[in-house]
């Protein structure tokens, strides 16, 4: 079991911060289509909570669903497993993507494993996981 460095891991993470993040533009674009009261002023305002927010329904989903993997995570050849190797529980892929979602969080990891020069980020320690390079996995 290979741990990745941290370079591709923070590479994962951009992808998927930007997938949420496109997700979140179209969604608050159609309400701002429907909902006449629903302004750009108001689109500003909740736009990264509500990138926060489904950041984390996201990342849960495809943990959870696609063993370990996101959409960065395929790109990027990452695969997040629990310290023995085995596939993450519900609740381990839960409290992950809460942390992830967490974007104060996430500056203070990227510091965190390059200061310390670890592969093993903050988020590791907290859920006793693993970022391995990605074997081929069924669904």
């Amino acid at each position: 079991m290979k741990i990745v460095d941290y370079e591709r891991r923070f590479i994962a993470f951009l992808i998927d911060i930007a997938f949420s993040m496109i997700v979140t533009t179209f969604i608050l674009s159609l309400c701002g289509i429907f909902i006449e009261a629903f302004t750009l002023g108001i689109a500003i305002e909740i736009f990264v909570p509500c990138a926060c927010f489904i950041l984390f329904f996201y990342l849960t989903f495809f943990y959870r669903v696609f063993k370990g993997l996101s959409i960065g995570g395929m790109m990027c050849n990452v695969r997040i497993v629990n310290k023995d190797g085995s596939d993450l529980r519900f609740k381990t892929c839960f409290i992950r993507a809460a942390l992830l979602s967490l974007l104060i969080l996430a500056i203070y990891n990227i510091f965190y494993m390059m200061l310390l020069r670890t592969q093993i980020s903050f988020y590791d320690e907290a859920t006793d996981t693993r970022a391995i390079h990605r074997v081929n996995v069924e669904y």
